[in-house]
């Protein structure tokens, strides 16, 4: 089963200087049918974090430099980078404009050089970015040193979800685009403040003990999660549908502003306001797995040879509407199933099916 697994910014110099928030969307880029992960890049956008080049394109397939990413780590972890003294890479120039930024993240200990270099036009890979995020979020930057700094970068990548929906060598030089994702995995991560005796993480936690997510404290945003329960596509519930442009989360007296589609109906989705206004759209939950199936039959084979199982109190919506499990049984042709395990506990808590 595929796992849908739900820091920082990212500023090419002079061509991508910060917008104000909600200043952009992925739909104004000229080259938006191009960016397959619109929600990344749109989230960033929101953030005033990220924008376009002079000539209105993103170009999501570009390659993201050494410099480029020691400025983003450096603005994602403090509004205003300062050090104690300065790193000395022999290849970054007193009057560099990244020089500061790469300053700070050496001293932090979230990049490092080679030989006195730092090779600040070099290409980032997805594992050196994770490394970098993994450090912000709070890790011990000495766990990621070393001959094999890559094996604990890759199993805490991993446990974190950062590469969730990421595709390609992790080994390769990332992209914008890919950038932009691996970023908003992290900013959904619970923050760390330290780590006990025994070396487990001590997470950052709001009034009623649960850990708050990087984005909600680097960017004073409140999270609101919960299952899309209606949108512009559909309704699951008894109630009255929301507005246009609305979506509403199970669980919660109000409507978003913000518009969704038939894709997150039914999922479990992170939405973050910052200054009563939504930022980006609904993040699907990292913990959440699904799949999509074309035939009901594929449900059954699914529970026959893995270790899914279908909670007992499972939701069933057909074409969006509330049903029972009682319809895969009697499903006969094509349709298009998604089932959903909202927790990554291998209990599937929702499956939805349409017609077409």
């Amino acid at each position: 089963m595929k796992r849908t697994v739900s820091i920082l910014l990212f500023v090419c110099l002079l061509l991508l200087a910060a917008l104000p928030a909600g200043a952009a969307s992925t739909g104004d880029f000229t080259d938006s049918a191009d960016i397959r992960h619109p929600e990344a890049v749109r989230m960033l956008t929101d953030l005033g974090l990220i924008s376009g080049y002079s000539d209105g394109s993103f170009r999501p397939d570009v390659p993201v430099t050494r410099a480029q990413i020691a400025k983003l780590i450096a603005l994602l972890s403090t509004e205003s980078p300062a050090v104690a003294q300065t790193a000395g890479f022999a290849d970054v120039a007193e009057g560099s404009w990244a020089l500061s930024y790469i300053d700070y993240c050496a001293e932090q200990g979230i990049v490092s050089g080679s030989g006195g270099l730092f090779r600040p036009d070099d290409p980032v890979t997805a594992l050196e970015l994770c490394k970098m995020l993994l450090v912000v979020l709070g890790n011990d930057p000495a766990r990621y040193t070393g001959a094999g700094w890559d094996d604990p970068v890759r199993a805490d990548a991993e446990s974190c979800h950062l590469l969730r929906d990421f595709s390609g060598s992790v080994s390769a030089a990332v992209t914008r685009e890919n950038a932009c994702l691996l970023i908003l995995n992290a900013l959904q991560n619970p923050a760390i403040h330290g780590f006990d005796e025994d070396g487990n993480a001590l997470y950052v936690l709001d009034e009623l003990r649960n850990p708050r997510t990087y984005l909600e404290i680097r960017f004073d945003a409140v999270r609101y999660s919960g299952v899309v329960a209606a949108n512009d596509a559909g309704n699951l519930t008894d109630g009255a549908a929301p507005e246009a442009g609305m979506t509403r989360l199970a669980g919660y007296n109000r409507d978003f502003a913000v518009a969704t589609d038939r894709a997150l109906l039914g999922r479990m989705v992170n939405i973050y306001v910052q200054n009563g206004q939504v930022l980006g759209v609904p993040c699907e939950a990292l913990e959440e797995t699904s799949d999509v199936f074309t035939r009901a039959d594929n449900l059954r084979q699914l529970l026959q040879v893995s270790d899914y199982t279908l909670s007992d109190t499972a939701a069933y919506y057909y074409n969006g509407a509330r049903t029972d499990g009682s319809l895969l049984q009697s499903l006969t042709g094509s349709y298009t199933v998604t089932v959903l395990d909202y927790t990554g506990d291998f209990v599937i808590d929702a499956v939805l099916i349409y017609s077409e």
